[in-house]
C-alpha cells in the first residue's frame, strides 16, 4: 500500500508540472536565419530580454496578459501567446529558437555579440556598479579578435583589435568615431565606457585615452571590471570631465 501511495504522488507531481515550471529559467536565443543572439530571463511574474545587454538597457515584461493567459513579448512589443517548450528547448515561431543554459555563464552574455573576445579583469576597490546611473554612455571594446582569418591591419601591439558598434576600427579613425557619438546624443554629451580584456595592454587603454581626452563632449572615461561575487559589472571612472583639457 505503500508503495501505491508514492506512486500515486509521484505521478501527481509530474502531472501537475505546468508551462509555468517548464518556462523558469535562463534562455540563450538561436536564429534559425540569422546569427542574432538574445536572453530572456523568465520568472514566475516577469520575462526580461537582454539582462545583461552591455549597453545598460533591457526590457521587462509581465509574465501574463490582462486576461491572465501566458505570453512571451519578444522581441520588443511582439506578443507570442502560442510557443512550444521542449525539454530545455523554447520555440516561439519558426525564426526563433532558445536553448535552457546554465545561469553561470551570464559573463559571456555581456560581450557575446561582439567581434571580439572579452574576458573581463576582477574588480578593484574604487570599483563601482552605479558610477554610471542616470548618466549616457556608450562603448568601445578591446580584445583580442573571435574571427582568426581578420586582416592584421588594424591590430593592435599587443594582438587586440578596437570595436565600436558593429565594427573593428583602428586608432587612425577613433575622432572620427567619437565625434560621431556625439551626434546621437541630444545635448551631444556622453560617457565613455570601454570594455578591455584582461590581456590589453596598459599602454594601448593609454594611447586610446591620450587621443579622447582633448574633446569636451566626452563627460569621463570608465573602465569596466567583473564582480564575480555578486555577478555583475562594474567600473573604475579612469577620467574625469575637464582633466587634462
Amino acid at each position: 500500500m505503500k508503495k501505491i501511495g508514492i506512486l500515486i504522488l509521484t505521478c501527481f507531481l509530474f502531472a501537475c508540472r505546468t508551462d509555468k515550471d517548464d518556462l523558469n529559467g535562463h534562455w540563450h536565443s538561436l536564429s534559425l536565419e540569422d546569427d542574432f543572439y538574445w536572453t530572456l530571463d523568465i520568472t514566475d511574474s516577469t520575462t526580461i530580454v537582454n539582462k545583461l545587454d552591455v549597453q545598460g538597457s533591457y526590457q521587462e515584461y509581465p509574465r501574463y496578459n490582462q486576461d491572465g493567459k501566458e505570453i512571451i513579448i519578444f522581441p520588443e512589443f511582439e506578443v507570442h501567446e502560442e510557443f512550444e517548450v521542449k525539454g530545455d528547448s523554447l520555440f516561439l515561431n519558426e525564426f526563433f529558437k532558445f536553448i535552457r543554459v546554465d545561469e553561470d555563464i551570464h559573463l559571456r552574455d555581456h560581450f557575446v555579440g561582439t567581434l571580439v573576445s572579452i574576458d573581463l579583469p576582477k574588480l578593484t576597490t574604487q570599483s563601482r556598479s552605479d558610477l554610471l546611473k542616470d548618466k549616457q554612455w556608450t562603448s568601445l571594446f578591446i580584445g583580442q579578435a573571435k574571427n582568426q582569418n581578420l586582416s592584421d591591419d588594424l591590430m593592435n601591439l599587443d594582438s587586440t583589435f578596437i570595436q565600436v558598434a558593429d565594427i573593428l576600427i583602428g586608432f587612425g579613425d577613433i575622432k572620427k568615431f567619437a565625434k560621431m557619438e556625439s551626434d546621437k546624443w541630444s545635448n551631444s554629451h556622453y560617457n565613455l565606457v570601454i570594455h578591455a580584456d584582461s590581456i590589453t595592454n596598459p599602454a594601448t587603454i593609454d594611447s586610446l585615452l591620450t587621443l579622447l581626452k582633448p574633446f569636451d563632449f566626452i563627460d569621463g572615461f570608465f573602465l569596466s571590471k567583473y564582480n564575480y561575487t555578486h555577478d555583475r559589472m562594474e567600473f573604475d571612472e579612469v577620467e574625469t570631465a575637464g582633466t587634462s583639457r
